[in-house]
């Protein structure tokens, strides 16, 4: 068996979006500020700071329309830190997403279901293709077969994403 060494480890902190669960993603402005700054503080080397979603901002949520609303919350940014928002495919149009600027996120983290693979890659493609580190999230990889996982993993490094 061959022994695989792993160089690129890093912590990716999800507050403000997987624990927008509880609150229903109510976490009001100056805390999602003071979140991501406290992150930052503490070294994290990825910061998801909530879901881009086509629905009206409402600035005390981590719900972002655009990529221009994420911008304001982590000005100026940390040369140490990426900053990554996700989206579960089909809650927002690709298209409409703003070209990376660098000004703010750095990165996307694309949620998809098995049965999604095609609308997936064409949205994988286009977010690469505006200048984003893209990371291919699949949803409920239990269901998955060995050889569809082998298969899966086959057709993302195609596509040569930032992660898997």
């Amino acid at each position: 068996m061959e022994n695989t060494v792993i160089n690129n480890i890093a912590i990716l902190d999800c507050t403000l979006r997987d624990g927008g669960y509880i609150n229903e993603w109510n976490f009001k402005k100056n805390s999602i500020c003071s979140i991501i700054k406290y992150l930052e503080e503490a070294q994290i080397d990825i910061i998801e700071c909530g879901f881009l979603k086509d629905e009206p901002y409402d600035p005390d949520r981590a719900i972002f329309n655009d990529v221009e609303q994420i911008e304001k919350l982590i000005y100026p940014k940390s040369p140490n830190t990426m900053y990554v928002a996700m989206i579960a495919l089909g809650d927002i149009d690709p298209e409409k997403i703003a070209p990376y600027n660098g000004k703010s996120i750095d990165g996307i983290r694309v949620t998809f279901h098995k049965n999604d693979w095609e609308e997936n890659e064409k949205t994988v493609k286009i977010l690469i293709n505006k200048g984003y580190k893209v990371f291919v999230q699949p949803v409920g990889t239990t269901s998955y077969s060995d050889f569809e996982i082998v298969e899966l993993i086959e057709k993302v490094n195609k596509l040569n994403p930032f992660a898997f």
